[in-house]
């Protein structure tokens, strides 16, 4: 009901969403002076480099919510 043939989502009438959640973890390695000048980047991505990410997609239906996928570090 909520898919068609192809099993994707009827998102015109039936909306999906995701949700991704970032763990960072503090710098092994700081950055170069040149990728600094070059990308200019926050205070916070000199401090801290992206260690994994997590995501939960759900599918709106006609009784609520309804979980799709979960993607998580075990």
């Amino acid at each position: 009901m909520y898919f068609d043939a192809c099993n994707r989502a009827l998102t015109e009438k039936y909306p999906d969403f995701g949700v991704t959640i970032t763990y960072y973890k503090n710098r092994v390695k700081p950055l170069s002076p040149e990728f600094i000048e070059k990308w200019k980047p926050s205070d916070f991505l000199k401090k801290y480099e992206l260690d994994y990410q997590e995501s939960v997609e759900f599918l709106k239906t006609t009784d609520g919510y309804k979980l799709l996928s979960v993607s998580m570090k075990l």
